[in-house]
């Protein structure tokens, strides 16, 4: 367990939502410099995030190769979690918008 290893950090205090939010878009896009140009953000915050990220989880998440990214069995374990927990913000927005509706 995180607490029992003093190197590794609770996954909150490390996973930024804007972290994870980069995180699955360059999973999902397969480059760094792709995710950077769907976000509308410089590629070398994106960088700087996952490497804070793999600092964090001490892990490395994704192979940097000339032509994009590759993630490592550790960031597939990731990416699983990151879009379980998008699956269920989205879930919540809906819910909420239901219950909005119902009001009206």
């Amino acid at each position: 367990m995180a607490g029992d290893d003093p190197d590794l950090r609770p996954v909150a205090d490390v996973l930024s939502l804007g972290g994870g939010r980069y995180f699955l878009e360059v999973a999902r896009s397969d480059s760094i410099r792709q995710a950077a140009e769907r976000l509308g953000i410089a590629p070398s915050a994106i960088s700087r995030q996952i490497t804070r990220l793999e600092h964090g989880l001490n892990a490395q998440l994704i192979e940097r190769r000339a032509d994009g990214v590759v993630l490592t069995q550790a960031g597939r374990v990731l990416l699983t979690h990151l879009e379980a927990i998008q699956d269920r913000l989205d879930r919540i927005g809906e819910d909420i918008a239901d219950l909005n509706a119902l009001r009206r």
